[in-house]
């Protein structure tokens, strides 16, 4: 015989939303053979001191791999011309490098996120009714990433708090066993 336990929650918490604004969207397509390649050009680029916010990759069916680097806008100049030079022989001749700038970055994290059902569908279904759209998502246990068109972050921000719980106030009836009880009087 086998339990299933599932987590539940009359309304979705989360610890509270950041925002990142001002940010740049590099995107390329390579064979996934390169896949090694992508890695030593971060290395690189990370070893330069260029800082990324978020990195993601997608394999096909077809043996490709989509690969998504996020990173302040002020470095794009940087990044372009470290990573144009580096990356030529493995990106696909087709597709190139493809820039989407200024985005916008939200993340947030929140309890039991990797236990429950619907969270992406709760979040997806408030955006997409306030025609907000999402370039690029990721997932993870506990957050969840959404790279926004510019300037929609702090839309998304009040619309997600109406559906989603930031708790303010946290309070405990467990005392710390080290704390003298008022009762006591040793």
């Amino acid at each position: 015989m086998e339990t299933v336990a599932v987590y539940c929650e009359p309304k979705l918490k989360t610890y509270g939303f950041k925002k990142a604004t001002d940010l740049s969207l590099l995107s390329w397509v390579a064979d996934a053979k390169w896949t090694a390649a992508c890695g030593q050009i971060f290395r690189k680029l990370g070893a330069s001191g260029l800082k990324f916010r978020l990195v993601t990759a997608r394999g096909s069916e077809n043996g490709r791999i989509t690969i998504h680097l996020l990173i302040d806008s002020g470095m794009e100049t940087a990044v372009r011309s470290q990573f144009e030079h580096m990356s030529e022989p493995i990106l696909e001749n087709d597709e190139g490098i493809h820039w989407v700038s200024p985005v916008e970055m939200l993340f947030f994290h929140g309890p039991h996120y990797g236990d429950r059902y619907g969270i992406v569908d709760l979040v997806f279904g408030v955006l997409e009714r306030e025609s907000i759209p999402v370039i690029l998502w990721a997932c993870s246990a506990s957050s969840i990433y959404l790279v926004l068109p510019h300037k929609t972050a702090q839309h998304a921000v009040a619309v997600l708090s109406e559906a989603i719980e930031i708790p303010t106030d946290v309070r405990t009836h467990c005392k710390d066993p080290r704390e003298k009880a008022i009762h006591d009087s040793t």
